[in-house]
């Protein structure tokens, strides 16, 4: 009896840690298309920024306010801009630190203008995959990483 009694100890302690690790969301619009799809579910895992560094070209799930006064929204979009970087967009091109990088997401769309981030300690710049659908860094600027929830699985 003791030792069944350890079992589901076991099993409800596994049992809170992935409830408190993993959210199930909704993806809403077609801006991360076609990758991420309107209306699919995915899995954020909100602990893996504290076990590693949040690298380019992952897909983020962050929580963001463009106006003091607009209420909070929740966005999924990929990180294209690291920390103490200079970012560019000139053409369809990306760049860092003025080194072209490949950047294989943005095919099927065309950036509009060219864009400049000058990021700081503690900022990212994130683009949606479907540019033209997309509400990102080049309306809001950068993000930070305290604004990051998790990353999509």
């Amino acid at each position: 009896m003791k030792k069944l009694r350890k079992i589901k100890k076991i099993i409800d302690f596994l049992k809170f840690k992935i409830i408190s690790r993993y959210i199930l969301i909704i993806i809403n619009g077609n801006s991360m298309e076609p990758e991420l799809t309107n209306k699919s579910l995915k899995i954020v895992d909100k602990n893996h920024f504290n076990i590693s560094k949040i690298k380019r070209f992952e897909i983020v799930y962050f929580v963001h306010q463009i106006r003091k006064k607009d209420k909070p929204i929740m966005y999924v979009k990929r990180v294209i801009g690291l920390p103490n970087e200079w970012i560019e967009i000139k053409g369809n091109n990306l760049y860092v630190n003025d080194k072209k990088i490949n950047c294989k997401y943005w095919q099927k769309s065309h950036f509009d203008k060219n864009y400049v981030w000058d990021t700081n300690l503690d900022d990212f710049v994130v683009i949606g995959d479907n540019l033209n659908f997309s509400t990102d860094s080049r309306k809001f600027g950068t993000i930070k990483s305290r604004n990051i929830i998790g990353k999509i699985l």
